[in-house]
């Protein structure tokens, strides 16, 4: 039964990934933080929902031209990524980069990761 909620989630899977955990790294007397791939062109899918009014979706204590975004990120369930780990998200041929991923929830059948998009800097 597994299997096939398993194969039933892969079929909308059409976005790859590449997983990113920064590890630091000791030289000449310091310590400097590096991108490390630990996963690459794994099958993904994202979700990304916009909240006009805030999460709750009332104007109540919202500032009224507030939108917030709250982008899900599905993964096989094979896929392990610890807190803070990084997603190069490659969706018809552009690609994304999200940072500050949450606490992974697993099922048998995928993985769900909350993540933010990253700041492009000019």
């Amino acid at each position: 039964m597994v299997n096939k909620v398993r194969k039933a989630c892969e079929m909308f899977y059409t976005d790859v990934c590449d997983i990113y955990v920064s590890k630091p790294v000791f030289e000449d007397g310091r310590t400097v933080v590096e991108r490390e791939k630990i996963y690459s062109a794994v099958p993904c899918r994202v979700s990304e929902k916009t909240y006009l009014f805030g999460e709750n979706g009332t104007s109540e204590g919202d500032n009224l031209s507030e939108v917030s975004n709250k982008v899900k990120l599905f993964l096989p369930p094979d896929c392990e990524a610890a807190e803070g780990s990084e997603f190069e998200v490659t969706r018809r041929g552009k690609v994304t980069r999200y940072q500050r991923s949450g606490t992974m929830k697993r099922f048998d059948s995928h993985n769900e990761v909350m993540v933010v998009k990253a700041k492009e800097w000019a």
